[in-house]
């Protein structure tokens, strides 16, 4: 399926950017997993995530200490020839050397100590490849406890604001610690915020990576509110300057960051939220192109059904926001429904490509029962998705909306498994091209109005890029 994000990704081992262990695996007399060098006084002591200095040593409590297979250069082999053949987007990833990925894996492997070590080498060398659907799991990894990709189990969540500060944009009926919209993260026990997200890009196991080095970072900025260790204090500074320390606690329920902070919204099938907001401008939000049944089935309904009742019984409005932001992707049908809303004539979106250099249009086709000719604002961040690159990417290139945020996180294609032995993969196996010809998959078209949370914003519970939308809607109408 075109667009398709597997939830596997969502809920998966998380983890690096592509960056190795310093130093090489030793072993000491702990008996457990040991992964590089580390220093104390370093900015993540040179262990990421929930690796521990001890001795001189990162070691990884949770490592089960199982010996490397002996067949493992033989696992690597399959699973690069496994992706050799079947990944779509090679040409979109020109400085990609990929025989000399499966070189270097290869020479690392005899080095490693313990399985998980050989899977995270293996794992780090199919994140080279930069593809926010193109993965490794592996059993192994199923006892990390790493962080939720965007999720926060202490009632907040983070975002990154537009002077780089690490800041709270979300807060759930269930916070525990008191903390308020605008609040800036200092630290975590004495570590700085910006080590603690060289943490999550360190962290071992099945490698999470985005399709851009912006979708990587918003994912692990939005993870920093998932406290996986036993933590004690979290240092943050108010809008009015004080600094103080907070002991953590973490909330009974868990919530989605998704980097807006919420209009008063109704709630539909399939996750849908909408609000007829001040104009008679229409507010659209879903997390997902599609939801999970009570069969645990990802699917498109009832969320197709609900979009195109709710915009039907709403055809009357004079302006529509479109938020993105976060959406984790899901089904093409989606999408195309909803071209098939804005667009009153068959229109190119974008390109199909067979692999040999034969491209094909995918059309939007105009329902001819619901047609909404008005000015539409669509509201983008980088950890907007799949099914969210496309219809972004669609929207801004033909011009039928105007972009508001930051560009999307660049994962255009498809989420295909294949499996190899133990593994899983996650492959990309659709090429996708934009209006001009060129491969999408990775570069995401320019938002119109580039902008970021402001914290003056946030402190009086305003969402700047929903603002600056609306703002333009009520000139757009006028």
């Amino acid at each position: 399926m075109i667009g398709v994000m597997t939830l596997v990704l969502l809920v998966g081992c998380s983890g690096g950017n592509g960056s190795r262990d310093p130093g090489g695996a030793v072993a000491d007399d702990t008996g457990l997993g040991v992964l590089g060098m580390c220093a104390e006084d370093e900015p993540n002591g040179r262990c990421g995530g929930d690796r521990i200095c001890l001795g001189g040593r990162c070691v990884v409590p949770v490592d089960p200490g199982e010996p490397v297979s002996s067949s493992i250069l033989d696992e690597w082999t399959g699973v690069w020839q496994t992706l050799d053949r079947q990944y779509a987007a090679f040409d979109a990833k020109p400085d990609l050397d990929w025989p000399a990925v499966f070189d270097a894996v290869a020479a690392d492997l005899p080095s490693a100590q313990t399985q998980l070590e050989a899977v995270y080498r293996m794992s780090l060398g199919v994140a080279e490849i930069g593809d926010g659907h193109t993965y490794l799991r592996h059993p192994i990894c199923d006892g990390l406890a790493v962080p939720p990709v965007g999720f926060s189990n202490i009632g907040a969540c983070f975002v990154e604001g537009e002077d780089g500060q690490i800041l709270v944009n979300q807060v759930s009926l269930e916070n525990p610690m008191g903390l308020l919209l605008g609040d800036r993260l200092i630290s975590v026990d004495g570590r700085p915020a910006e080590w603690l997200i060289a943490d999550l890009g360190a962290q071992p196991g099945c490698v999470y990576v985005g399709s851009s080095p912006e979708m990587t970072r918003a994912g692990h900025v939005q993870s920093l509110g998932w406290r996986g260790r036993a933590d004690r204090v979290m240092r943050i500074a108010r809008p009015d300057g004080a600094a103080f320390d907070l002991d953590i606690r973490i909330a009974d329920v868990a919530m989605r960051c998704d980097g807006r902070t919420p209009p008063l919204t109704q709630g539909f099938d399939g996750g849908l939220e909408w609000a007829r907001l001040a104009g008679d401008i229409g507010y659209l939000y879903f997390p997902f192109f599609g939801s999970t049944g009570s069969d645990g089935v990802f699917q498109a309904e009832p969320l197709q059904s609900s979009v195109r009742a709710v915009l039907a019984d709403n055809d009357d409005i004079r302006g529509l926001v479109l938020d993105l932001r976060a959406n984790g992707g899901g089904f093409p049908s989606i999408y195309f429904a909803l071209a098939s809303y804005l667009y009153d004539e068959q229109t190119t979106l974008f390109f199909g490509g067979d692999g040999n250099g034969n491209l094909f249009p995918q059309v939007a086709t105009p329902d001819p029962e619901l047609q909404l000719d008005v000015p539409v604002a669509v509201l983008v961040s980088a950890r907007a998705f799949s099914a969210a690159d496309f219809t972004s990417g669609f929207l801004i290139q033909t011009g039928r909306a105007r972009a508001f945020g930051q560009p999307s996180g660049g994962g255009f294609g498809g989420g295909g498994v294949a499996t190899f032995g133990d593994y899983t993969l996650g492959v990309n196996t659709y090429a996708a091209y934009d209006l001009n010809e060129q491969p999408y998959e990775g570069n995401p078209p320019p938002v119109d109005e580039p902008l970021r949370p402001r914290r003056a914003d946030l402190a009086l519970g305003r969402d700047t890029i929903l603002d600056a939308a609306l703002e333009w809607l009520d000139d757009a109408i006028e």
